[in-house]
């Protein structure tokens, strides 16, 4: 479990203007253990799975949601808890309320942690925040989400750093937190990682759901059909007049760039493009070197615009 230390809490690195916490205490009826987001001028108590927070109404009211609810008067048979309100909050995570209350508690809360950790984290937050409708937390998280897993015009820019991202866990958040932008790039990848035996069925067991397993099977499908069609035809749609050296070569050099099976080659085409648009053949005329980085760019567009409709993901979808 995520947590903030007592140090990192004493040393006022996450807490800003508040109080800091005092060490946390133990319950020793409910079984539940509280958390460090314990803080004795705290005005209210949330029980997350076996987690407490005793935190102050006026942070959460950065909540619409949380706002209008403290609001309401508080029922005289209402649980309490050290003569605080406590609310249970169901379906949430301990995990991700820490991630919240973080944020919260300081806006600009930023973490220098490894990628994969990352992910978890702002997942997490992303999660709460489009829950309780805290707009700007929700605005933070999608965009670092995107930088995660960006547009696939960029993507060959960023594959080097991608290979710890779960591409079943993006589409899972990208679908419960409505954020369409993510999903083309997380199913190209996951179809184009994974060999036929290893795609999501979409049982209860997994993340993703079986329609988007079907998404996946079919656009796969769909993808290698294009790479055939790319490989059929170029070099054969240029014009060569006498230059028999140059077809050969870049014939060959499409066949070694673009793979004959996705599911056994487990590459990203998009990088294979990308590398032969700045590639400089030097056994060919400069003509066809230049023709030929313009067949690829084209290509390379085709691809990018090809992947949601290979996938089925039209609004709405």
């Amino acid at each position: 479990m995520l947590k903030r230390t007592h140090n990192d809490i004493s040393n006022g690195n996450d807490i800003g203007d508040e109080r800091q916490p005092d060490k946390r205490p133990r319950l020793s009826t409910a079984g539940i253990d509280s958390t460090d987001f314990w803080f004795t001028d705290g005005d209210i108590v949330l029980a997350v799975e076996r987690l407490l927070f005793r935190v102050h109404k006026r942070v959460l009211s950065q909540s619409p949601i949380w706002r209008d609810m403290l609001e309401i008067p508080q029922s005289p048979d209402g649980d309490t808890y050290d003569g605080l309100p406590l609310v249970h909050l169901y379906g949430d995570t301990a995990n991700d309320w820490l991630t919240l209350f973080a944020w919260l508690y300081n806006p600009e809360y930023v973490m220098f942690i490894h990628p994969l950790v990352a992910f978890l984290i702002i997942s997490g937050a992303l999660r709460l925040a489009t829950k309780y409708e805290i707009r700007e937390l929700r605005a933070w998280t999608a965009s670092h989400l995107s930088q995660l897993c960006p547009p696939l015009d960029l993507l060959p820019l960023h594959i080097s750093q991608m290979g710890f991202l779960s591409h079943e866990a993006v589409i899972a958040i990208a679908r419960e937190t409505d954020l369409p932008h993510l999903l083309p790039t997380a199913f190209y990848l996951l179809a184009t990682n994974k060999g036929a035996d290893e795609i999501p069925s979409g049982n209860e067991n997994q993340i993703i759901s079986f329609a988007d397993s079907q998404r996946l099977i079919n656009g796969r499908e769909g993808l290698q059909r294009l790479i055939d069609e790319f490989q059929a035809g170029c070099p054969q749609t240029l014009v060569w007049n006498d230059h028999t050296v140059c077809r050969g070569t870049l014939g060959r050099e499409w066949h070694h760039c673009l793979p004959t099976d996705i599911p056994s080659a487990r590459f990203c085409i998009l990088s294979a493009l990308h590398g032969m648009i700045n590639e400089q053949i030097p056994t060919i005329c400069d003509y066809h070197n230049k023709m030929h980085r313009y067949s690829v760019r084209r290509r390379m567009a085709r691809l990018i615009k090809a992947i949601p409709t290979l996938f089925s993901l039209s609004s709405g979808s």
